[in-house]
Formats: structure tokens, C-alpha cells, sequence
């Protein structure tokens, strides 16, 4: 991940996050404050703070001083797998086996296969308009409107979305275990992979 000041901020699930200024590699490790040995999301916020999602619970860092937030604080246990920030600011986190958290600076609400997840994680999140589009590792594609949760069962089963993309003509991308797909607001389309030897 690139932040705004160009540094750029690779994860790695051995112990470390390398930060890049262009000039020198640092490494941030839990010796510095992080929370988790294995780093799998980032995200740079509308206020310049990094958040890192690891195994051990979600971390922000403001440059200065890393702050935890974990299952002591009301969050979920797993791997956080996906850190998204939506319009008002609320931070969005998927977590392997632990479903969905958003939290809004003060408190957290979680979402599972109780309230209409089809599956207790969030591997990839992206939020389109109003909307916010949750991948599965192995039970498909979810929609939140900000009410309930749709899930698409034009898809094949048990397809795990696993990265997510919107184009400049408003079409939304999916990298799925079953190739890739193409939502242009009405329909799925499947887009057949070739492979180039």
C-alpha cells in the first residue's frame, strides 16, 4: 500500500510490516507496537491513520503510537482479513471465522450468519455507492445495503470471492476460485480465463 506521503507499506505474515520511504526500508514488528506476528490487511484512512489487520486483532498507527483494538475491546477473534473505510467514516473489518465488525470510533457491532452473512468472514470488502460488497473465502458474494444482507445465488456454490474491483464504467470485478466474474448492476457475467504459457 502506497500512503499519501508515497511511503509504501508491505505485509508480511512473517513478523513484520516494511515500510519503504524510498530511500530505506524500515521494518515494524510487535517489538514497535504492532498487534499480530502475521499482518494480512491495510488500510490508509481519510486522516492519514494506517490500520493493520492481523491475527491478533486490528491495530492503528498514527506514525507515533500503535493502538489495539481486540476481542477485549468487543471485536471478534480471527485473522482480519480486510480493513475497508466507508462514506461516514465508519471502519469496516472482515475476519476469518469471526464474521464482520464495523466500528464507528466508540463502539462495535458485529454481523454474522445470524443476521444474513453467508458465511463468518469478510476476505475482501469494497463498498460501491451505498452498498457494501463482501466476499466469502468459500460461500460466495454478499451485498449490505445498510438494512440486510443479500446473498447472489446466480453464482456457482461454494465460490470463494476473493478480491473485488470497480471500473470507470461503474461495472464491479470479482477474483473468484471459479474464474473471473463481471456485475454490470443486472447481471454476472463470466469472463473465461486464458492461459498463456
Amino acid at each position: 500500500m502506497e500512503d499519501r506521503t508515497g511511503k509504501l507499506w508491505l505485509a508480511t505474515i512473517d513478523k513484520v510490516v516494511i515500510k519503504y520511504d524510498g530511500t530505506s526500508f524500515t521494518q515494524v514488528s510487535v517489538d514497535e507496537g504492532l498487534s499480530g506476528h502475521e499482518v494480512h490487511s491495510m488500510l490508509e484512512d481519510k486522516a492519514g491513520t494506517l490500520w493493520f489487520g492481523t491475527n491478533d486483532g486490528l491495530c492503528k498507527y498514527d506514525e507515533k503510537v500503535f493502538t489495539h483494538f481486540n476481542s477485549s475491546l468487543g471485536f471478534s477473534e480471527g485473522n482480519y482479513s480486510s480493513i475497508l473505510e466507508d462514506k461516514t467514516g465508519n471502519i469496516w473489518v472482515g475476519i476469518y471465522g469471526g464474521g464482520l465488525n464495523r466500528f464507528d470510533g466508540k463502539s462495535v457491532t458485529h454481523y454474522t450468519t445470524e443476521q444474513g452473512l453467508s458465511q463468518n468472514d469478510g476476505f475482501c470488502l469494497l463498498q460501491d455507492n451505498n452498498n457494501l460488497w463482501i466476499g466469502t473465502s468459500n460461500h460466495g458474494l454478499n451485498k449490505y445495503d445498510g438494512r440486510s444482507f443479500i446473498q447472489f445465488e446466480n453464482l456457482p456454490k461454494n465460490i470463494g470471492v476473493w478480491s473485488m474491483l470497480k471500473d470507470s464504467k461503474r461495472n464491479v470485478w470479482f477474483g473468484t476460485s471459479k474464474g473471473l466474474y463481471k456485475y454490470d448492476g443486472n447481471n454476472f457475467i463470466c469472463n473465461r480465463m486464458v492461459r498463456i504459457n
